[in-house]
Formats: structure tokens, C-alpha cells, sequence
């Protein structure tokens, strides 16, 4: 008796992201965020997870409506991040880490406990570390993570979203959504932004492809 084992491969539409908090505290400052950003190597995390998954660079998953690959986060480069750090005022100490007008460059991660998620916090971590910033995951159980969810109790939050094969990111990024009053904050970031807020209804009320793809250009620059 001869067996045959298929093997089918495909492509998800959620992604997962760390959300920084932009509304208070030391990741505020967008040259700090941008820093991070250059500061984290999506290629070694996606290598050391061991699966076939892709990096994301934007709000919109590559080849969905509204992706544009000018609009693209910026790639890892951990000198042009020690660079902006510098000019932003992250000073390192004789101990190699970093701080400004007396407070320490350190925050935390919150995630839920899973293998994969302590994979990819380690190596965000290591990879900081070499910045000179000290990042301290925090890993929950679902009970807990998902009240940190809810009530925005976190300074960065690890976390995997449901963008959608039609995508329409409203609920992710407009202000509305991050107000304290929303029953369902998914503005996890509590990102606000009067420009992004007029594109996102733009976008979601065309049907037009190419008209939405327009509609979310401002968006994807603000972002």
C-alpha cells in the first residue's frame, strides 16, 4: 500500500505587529519610534521563527489594495538608528545605554506567553540592546494579556491582527478608535491623525480600486 503526502502553502492576510503607544510616555517621540524601527532586523526574527512568513512593512499587506512600496517603513539600519538616537538627544553612558535629561532609554513589551512570541522579543531585544536600549518583555497568560488588551495597559504591545483579503484598517489606525470611550479600542497604538483619519473614510467608502488606492496615499505617508 503506497501513501502520498501534499503539501499546500498559502498566504494569510494578518499580521503581527508591535504596537507602540504613541499618545504618552517615551515612545511618543517619533524619532525614538523611527530609531526602533531601523533598529529591529525583521529578517532574523522571521529566520530564527522557522516558518515561511513574510515582513511587514506597512498597514496593507504586499499586493493588497492600497499597498505602496514608496510608503514602506524604514529598512534595518542600526547606524542610521545610533544616528538618530544621537541627534534626538539618547546619549549613551559609560555602561553603553542610553538615556536623556536623566531618564533611562528602557520600556516594556507586553505579549502574550507563547514560544513564538518570547522568539521574537529576544531578538528585538538583543537587537535594541546593541542600541544601547533596554527593552523588557513581559510575558502574560492569555487571562491577563487579554485585560492589557482591553484597558491599553501596556507601553508596547506584541500583538497579531486580522487585516483582511479586502482590506479596510479603520479600526486599527483611525482616532476614533483609540478614544477611551470606544467599547473596542483597536487603535492599539492610539495613533491620532486628523490627515490619516480623512484618508482611512476615503478609502473605505470607495469601491473603485484605483480611487481607494488614491484615497489611502495620505495615510500611508502619515503612517
Amino acid at each position: 500500500q503506497s501513501e502520498e503526502i501534499y503539501t499546500y502553502e498559502f498566504s494569510t492576510t494578518a499580521a503581527t505587529m508591535v504596537f507602540f503607544k504613541t499618545s504618552e510616555g517615551i515612545l511618543s517621540d517619533a524619532v525614538l519610534r523611527q530609531a526602533l524601527i531601523q533598529g529591529a532586523d525583521q529578517n532574523e526574527i522571521i529566520k530564527r521563527l522557522g516558518g515561511v512568513l513574510k515582513p511587514v512593512k506597512s498597514p496593507f499587506l504586499a499586493g493588497q489594495i492600497g499597498y505602496d512600496k514608496a510608503y514602506e517603513q524604514a529598512a534595518f539600519n542600526p547606524a542610521s538608528a545610533a544616528t538618530q538616537l544621537e541627534q534626538a538627544g539618547w546619549i549613551r553612558g559609560k555602561d553603553g545605554k542610553r538615556s536623556k535629561n536623566g531618564q533611562s532609554l528602557q520600556f516594556q513589551i507586553v505579549a502574550e506567553e507563547t514560544p513564538d512570541n518570547q522568539i521574537v522579543l529576544k531578538e528585538l531585544q538583543e537587537s535594541w540592546k546593541g542600541l544601547g536600549i533596554t527593552m523588557i518583555p513581559v510575558l502574560q497568560t492569555t487571562t491577563d494579556f487579554q485585560s492589557a488588551v482591553e484597558t491599553h495597559s501596556y507601553t508596547a504591545l506584541l500583538y497579531g491582527i486580522s487585516i483582511g483579503a479586502d482590506p479596510d484598517v479603520y479600526a486599527y489606525w483611525s482616532s476614533t478608535q483609540a478614544d477611551v470611550r470606544s467599547s473596542n479600542r483597536l487603535n492599539f497604538s492610539e495613533y491620532k491623525s486628523a490627515l490619516a483619519d480623512t484618508a482611512l473614510e476615503g478609502g473605505r467608502t470607495r469601491q473603485d480600486p484605483l480611487v481607494r488606492a488614491l484615497k489611502y496615499k495620505p495615510f500611508l505617508k502619515a503612517w
